[in-house]
């Protein structure tokens, strides 16, 4: 069992809904299965198109993490994040 399963399994106590292994995927992961080549191929690219998207939004991902840990960022890093946001935004949900 994965460590986040392993987290899961013994946070059982509390009143959460049950989640899926893909509920448990960090971003990092989540971004290296997009950019493996066979599931790029056929399942992301038609919706992506480019993947130079995946190779941005690593490029956010310490920063993402800073703030999901309640520390602050500069305004750069903010509006960097909210840039990389934006163009997601754009290309998913045009």
């Amino acid at each position: 069992m994965a460590e986040s399963e392993d987290t899961e399994e013994s946070k059982r106590w509390m009143n959460l809904n049950p989640r899926g292994k893909l509920a448990l995927t960090t971003l990092p992961q989540l971004l290296r299965i997009m950019d493996e080549e066979n599931n790029w191929k056929n399942y992301f690219q038609s919706l992506v198109r480019d993947k130079a998207l995946i190779t941005q939004t690593r490029l956010i991902v310490h920063t993402r993490n800073t703030v999901c840990h309640m520390s602050t960022v500069t305004a750069e890093e903010h509006e960097r994040v909210q840039q990389v946001m934006r163009d997601w935004f754009r290309v998913i949900a045009p």
